[in-house]
């Protein structure tokens, strides 16, 4: 069993759960065969039936089975049969083989005669005649009471017909002749198919009605079964196992009204045969795809799609070929369907519903059990449409069981799932509520927090508010000392320190008046503290500044340290190249790349001594240069012109 996926001692367990079930079935099966008729029910011998000793108070009703005469390839009349010879002896139920009504591939035409002797006493009695394939007459005692469709010996005058039915016997002589005229220019089998009923009149309008009404009550409830499917997937069309549910009970609710007493005939009597044959056919071929597909997709992780092919597609060709095929032809197939159907039933049985059964899936037992009743009703079906067997057609009641289990099934899991929404509906609510805690627990927190950085960012901007005054105050006591020395150096040295606490100062006091606790924009920044700066070195100077900077937001620390390099880059360019010849030009260029901030740094003076190197820097502002680009992991480089031009690199921290 490795083909399915079960180990041996999986499929032993199984098989002897299933297996009892599936011979009880045929048990039954069995039983019904061997009861469908009484032991001592007498039949017709050599056209002559005796009834004479029939007590048809105690036995109602009685089939008319057994030898008639038969007349091949003739149509005739009671007056007409002594000039046609002695006939033959058929067996009825009789379908035609071969040139057996005188006509070639059990088609042709001809006559049954059969003579009944009935009881001096006796009740009102009808006979029950279920339609002959494919026309018929029936005459007693020389009337013609009966027919469906116009038999006829040439096929162009043939008109074949679909009307089972009762008639009344008004003779009430102790002797009937019976004279069945058939012809069959369609079917792959003419004949009496089925032997007719004479029994008591009530008895006999009972069994009738009671048909009809099984064969209404089989489409009422198939048809609820399809519209409730078919609504769940308009509402849910995820679902496609109701749709393919939906098409499948749709199909059988219509199969009770094309078979038996076909009841669709009698409300649509002008239907034509040809579409009532095609109806038949069609209700036969489209189920099986359909429930194939509808048992693939309840469990569709143990069906392949390659497997899925190989059990739809050979049922497939069937419907196209029930449409548009010749009915001698498509009569034919039907022997040919049944095979394929079988094959592609024992592959999703074997191959997909006993391993479903084995790992437990829901619903799966239920599917296994109503499929191997409508295999076996399926089977009963064939052999008593072959009158190998005498049992009658269950595979109505077969494929009703199975619905109602189906739906049992669904409902359930439909249930199931309601269920579980409940469940997860109730958990949600739990889970809402201690959210709902949660949330306000945190609204509580925040609100601390948000009173916390309002009083931080207070104390912030006091800090920074206390850090400029404070390196105000230390300007102001720096420009004191200056003005008491008359050391040109001393003075020097007081203004540069003075210009480096003036850049440190901008920076808290932007932060105070921005607002920001830790981040300034840097163009902005870097223009204030020019203003700052050249307006320390006095007016007795042409200076040409051109800036171009990007807009970006950089630390307060960064800003602080950014400016001590501009600082100092600065007061050495007024040193050097503006102050000694009172004009000049400076060229500041910041760009933002990545995590990069990048300052060329030029003007049009002397430029740098040929032995200065970044590295080993003589002055005390370089070397606190060098040290804070070196802070930010970075780069100085002097370019090589006849002016002084540095690109400074600052790998910027990276802010989370």
């Amino acid at each position: 069993m490795r083909w399915i996926g079960l180990s041996k001692s999986s499929y032993s367990g199984l098989y002897g759960k299933i297996m009892p079930f599936i011979f009880a079935c045929i048990a039954c099966i069995s039983l019904m065969a061997c009861s469908s008729r009484p032991t001592d029910q007498p039949r017709s011998v050599a056209g002559l039936f005796d009834l004479r000793h029939w007590d048809f108070s105690q036995h109602k009703t009685i089939e008319l089975s057994g030898e008639w005469i038969f007349y091949p390839g003739v149509l005739l009349r009671e007056t007409s049969i002594a000039a046609a010879g002695p006939g033959k002896i058929r067996t009825v139920p009789d379908f035609w083989e071969g040139a057996d009504a005188a006509g070639k591939d059990g088609q042709g035409s001809g006559t049954y005669r059969l003579r009944i002797l009935l009881p001096h006493t006796r009740p009102k009695l009808d006979i029950r005649y279920t339609t002959a394939s494919t026309a018929f007459e029936m005459d007693i005692n020389g009337i013609q009471l009966a027919n469906a469709g116009k038999p006829a010996v040439d096929p162009g005058q043939a008109l074949p017909g679909c009307r089972p039915g009762v008639i009344i016997v008004y003779d009430q002589s102790d002797e009937l002749t019976l004279v069945v005229r058939i012809s069959n220019h369609e079917y792959r089998n003419g004949g009496m198919w089925r032997a007719f009923q004479l029994g008591e009149r009530q008895e006999i309008e009972n069994a009738k009605m009671k048909d009809t009404v099984i064969s209404i009550i089989l489409f009422a409830f198939f048809t609820a079964i399809a519209f409730n499917s078919a609504t769940v997937y308009l509402f849910r069309k995820k679902e496609r196992s109701q749709l393919y549910f939906a098409f499948f009970t749709l199909i059988l609710a219509l199969r009770p009204l094309v078979t038996g007493d076909y009841p669709l005939v009698e409300a649509l009597p002008q239907l034509p045969f040809t579409a009532l044959i095609r109806l038949v056919y069609l209700t036969s071929f489209l189920p099986i795809p359909l429930a194939l597909l509808f048992a693939s997709h309840l469990f569709p992780d143990l069906l392949s799609l390659k497997l899925k092919r190989w059990l739809v597609l050979p049922t497939v060709p069937f419907i196209p070929f029930a449409i548009v095929a010749p009915l001698p032809i498509l009569t034919r197939i039907i022997f040919v369907f049944y095979g394929v159907a079988f094959l592609s039933f024992a592959g999703l049985y074997f191959g997909v519903l006993i391993r479903a059964v084995v790992l437990k899936r829901p619903g799966a037992l239920a599917f296994s059990l109503s499929g191997a009743v409508i295999i076996l009703t399926g089977i009963n079906d064939v052999l008593y449409a072959s009158f190998v067997i005498n049992t009658g057609y269950f595979l109505p009641y077969g494929l009703a069981a199975m619905v109602m289990v189906q739906a049992t099934v669904l409902s359930r899991r439909f249930t199931q799932a309601f269920d579980m929404v409940e469940e997860l509906a109730e958990k949600i609510s739990h889970a809402n509520k201690d959210l709902e805690t949660e949330i306000e627990h945190r609204k509580v927190i925040q609100s601390e927090l948000e009173d916390s950085l309002i009083e931080k960012n207070d104390l912030l901007k006091n800090v920074h508010h206390w850090v400029r005054n404070s390196l105000q105050m230390v300007s102001s006591l720096i420009s004191l000392e200056a003005n008491r020395t008359k050391d040109s150096l001393q003075v020097e040295r007081y203004a540069t320190i003075k210009t480096r606490i003036q850049s440190i100062s901008l920076v808290h006091d932007q932060l105070y008046q921005s607002g920001s606790t830790d981040r300034l924009e840097l163009r902005s920044f870097v223009h204030e503290l020019l203003d700052v700066l050249i307006t320390c070195y006095g007016k007795e100077y042409d200076c040409d500044l051109k800036i171009d900077i990007h807009s970006v937001y950089v630390p307060a620390k960064v800003c602080v340290d950014f400016g001590l390099i501009l600082t100092e880059l600065i007061s050495n360019s007024f040193k050097f190249a503006i102050l000694p010849r009172g004009i000049g030009q400076i060229r500041i260029d910041v760009i933002h790349e990545g995590n990069e901030l990048i300052l060329n740094f030029a003007d049009d003076g002397p430029g740098f001594p040929s032995d200065f190197t970044p590295e080993k820097p003589l002055s005390m502002g370089y070397r606190m240069l060098m040290r804070i680009v070196a802070s930010y992991s970075g780069t100085c480089k002097i370019i090589p012109e006849e002016s002084a031009h540095v690109e400074i690199r600052l790998r910027l921290p990276v802010v989370p």
